[in-house]
């Protein structure tokens, strides 16, 4: 038998601008890594995006590893609170076998 794995999706990515060359794309990425660097800002991830149009699409996110607070990780499981519950079990009259 196999375990089906649960598929966690990550933190979703911002787009910050869409341009016509990558070399366009790739200097806005630069760019934002040196604000970043000296603005001493830790855990930003930037990426550039060819899209099937042929345009370049730069995208920012926080990391996962960074947890900016108003996540509330004390949330209740309803899952957990579940009870023992006894389904019916059908009934099998002798006459039906």
């Amino acid at each position: 038998m196999t375990k089906e794995q649960e598929i966690k999706t990550g933190k979703p990515w911002e787009i910050y601008g869409t341009f016509k060359t990558f070399e366009a794309a790739d200097e806005t990425r630069n760019s934002l890594r040196s604000n970043w660097d000296k603005d001493k800002i830790e855990g930003m991830q930037v990426k550039v995006k060819r899209m099937s149009s042929g345009l370049f699409k730069v995208k920012t996110r926080i990391a996962p590893e960074f947890n900016l607070g108003g996540g509330n990780t004390d949330e209740k499981n309803t899952n957990s609170r579940k009870r023992n519950s006894k389904k019916r079990k059908a009934k099998v009259s002798k006459a039906s076998i």
